[in-house]
């Protein structure tokens, strides 16, 4: 399973604006960067340790932020497994892996006395219970996100249904991603099993419903951008998709919109979590309460576009951001969430893979 960041670093657009948020509630420092005094290697998805806002924790704390990025889903574990404290002081990581981290004794308990940004952060996301244990805290929520469609609004004059994929009149005109089992999960989604715990017999069901779909797959497409340039053109009118693509589209003025079918689809919630052992507990923390700040959560939005969790952001947002991520709606995640199928563990992910294998190569 791969996350939706790792394909591509999002430029940030507006860095006037941007800094100048920054000025405003005192955390930019101009003149010469003060040398850290710590550094903090983070294992993270691209784009969560960018530049433009470790430097302003360096300017604030001393304190330098590294980031190892991975590609892929398994290099968590892995990783942090093998290296531990002495290569990682932090992780940040999505809804699949903080049990079996705190299960593996990976990672430890978070103080939340030196993480008081926590209590701003939206109540859904504090009464998650995958990522505690006996009463403990071990993961900080960040991120979000659903795996929406993305369509023309000038073909579909509202939200389309997962039956379109299977529909002739759009031979050819559809798209799903190719290198992460997100049609899969659907597949399961539509037949009404929980689509990361689907066993042989059910996988067969699953991979029958895609290869119905095969002949209206134009592309399976496996960056932001390209998926971009396919609707941008036309080549495709709906597919499954993120939800920066569908704002770089509307940047560009292409008419689109994005949904959630009935009865829903995949979706993610990252976090921050401390390896076990590190030498710098404190700081981490630290970083922890920074990265989920109106100011850190801002930032990361600017350069990821992913939905943030702390709506004291917003009045660093502009309309359309606000509008964008639906961060004055405290709702909004409540709602979203009923039709979103957070990731999860997959035992048998390899028999996951042979499916989405024989749906890309289907005649």
């Amino acid at each position: 399973m791969k996350k939706k960041g790792n394909f591509r670093k999002q430029i940030v657009a507006g860095a006037a604006l941007f800094i100048g948020a920054l000025l405003l509630v005192g955390l930019f420092v101009t003149g010469t960067s003060k040398a850290a005094k710590v550094t903090l290697s983070a294992l993270v998805w691209e784009g969560y340790t960018d530049e433009s806002f470790t430097k302003v924790f360096l300017e604030k704390y001393g304190a330098e932020v590294k980031g190892t990025y991975v590609g892929g889903m398994d290099e968590f574990f892995a990783k942090v497994k093998a290296g531990g404290a002495a290569s990682y002081d932090l992780v940040a990581l999505s809804s699949n892996l903080p049990k079996r981290m705190i299960d593996s004794d990976l990672v430890q308990p978070i103080d939340l006395k030196n993480v008081p940004n926590y209590n701003d952060i939206f109540e859904f996301f504090r009464k998650l219970d995958y990522n505690k244990k006996d009463g403990q805290v071990y993961g900080v929520n960040y991120t979000w996100g659903p795996d929406p469609v993305t369509y023309r609004t000038d073909v579909f004059t509202s939200c389309p249904p997962w039956d379109i994929f299977k529909d002739p009149k759009y031979k050819g005109k559809l798209s799903v991603p190719g290198e992460d089992n997100t049609a899969v999960f659907q597949a399961g989604i539509l037949l009404g099993t929980d689509p990361y715990t689907m066993d042989k017999a059910k996988l067969e069901e699953a991979k029958k419903l895609l290869i119905q779909w095969r002949p209206q797959i134009r592309a399976f497409w496996s960056t932001a951008g390209e998926l971009t340039n396919l609707i941008a053109n036309k080549e495709v009118v709906a597919s499954i998709s993120w939800p920066i693509i569908t704002l770089d589209l509307k940047k560009q003025g292409i008419p689109v919109a994005e949904c959630i079918p009935d009865p829903g689809t995949s979706g993610w919630i990252d976090q921050w979590m401390v390896v076990k052992g590190t030498k710098n507990k404190d700081m981490a923390e630290k970083w922890i309460n920074f990265a989920i700040s109106p100011e850190g959560q801002y930032a990361v939005f600017k350069v990821t576009n992913y939905f943030i969790v702390n709506p004291k952001a917003a009045p660093l947002m502009t309309p359309d951001e606000k509008a964008f991520t639906h961060i004055d709606d405290p709702n909004y995640i409540v709602e979203a969430s009923k039709k979103i199928k957070w990731w999860q563990p997959i035992q048998n992910e390899g028999e996951y893979n042979e499916v989405r294998q024989a749906f890309k190569t289907a005649k």
